[in-house]
């Protein structure tokens, strides 16, 4: 198996309310943040890119085609993050083999993180790997696709998290050296927190292939 049956998904499509302003588009280094977690997985060989979208996908999609990542629609949106798990794993063909999950309010994991975890499956085929860093749990776990319709099975308590809590026998928790898998953006001191930290040595566009 290649990367190639390796597919990300990102979840773009909530109302940022707790932030006040559109997660994906915050500015990160001149650049949105969405551009940020799609070019971080590209940047990791991870080349089949979707993104889950809902509110304001108007604005969104254009940018999602430039890139090319592909987009999902989510009509569901206002159920919360599960409902676009659910849009995204419903979308995969038979041909993808595993696929990661990644809120985009989780823009600093690093490539080098990324492809650890893709290096790493390639001897756990048929299992979900979940980062971890400090004792404690992660973004974005690598599920084998197998467990696709045990997830959308699930009755939604505890988001994806407490779908993949289903499937723990089958589960290997990887350190990885990334403290970025812990942090999210959900309010503006976070936003804050957010630009501190790229400043002090999260990747440069330049350096995602690194």
């Amino acid at each position: 198996m290649g990367r190639s049956e390796i597919v990300a998904i990102i979840l773009a499509a909530g109302y940022s309310n707790r932030m006040e302003r559109f997660k994906p588009l915050l500015d990160l280094g001149g650049r949105p943040v969405i551009s940020h977690v799609v070019g971080t997985f590209i940047g990791a060989g991870i080349h089949d890119v979707r993104v889950v979208v809902g509110y304001n996908r108007d604005v969104l999609t254009p940018l999602l085609d430039q890139m090319g990542a592909r987009s999902i629609v989510n009509d569901n949106y206002a159920d919360g993050m599960f409902s676009s798990v659910l849009a995204g794993v419903k979308r995969l063909e038979p041909a993808v083999k595993a696929f990661f999950i990644l809120p985009v309010d989780v823009p600093l994991v690093k490539p080098k993180t990324i492809r650890q975890l893709a290096e790493n499956y390639m001897c756990n085929q048929g299992k979900i790997l979940v980062p971890y860093f400090g004792g404690r749990s992660g973004h974005p776990p690598l599920i084998a696709s197998k467990f696709i319709k045990g997830i959308i099975d699930y009755d939604g308590n505890g988001g994806l998290k407490g779908a993949l809590r289903q499937f723990e026998s089958e589960t290997i928790m990887m350190p990885v050296p990334d403290e970025n898998i812990l942090f999210d953006i959900d309010l503006p001191v976070d936003y804050a927190k957010m630009l501190e930290r790229w400043k002090n040595g999260s990747p440069s566009p330049k350096r995602l292939t690194v």
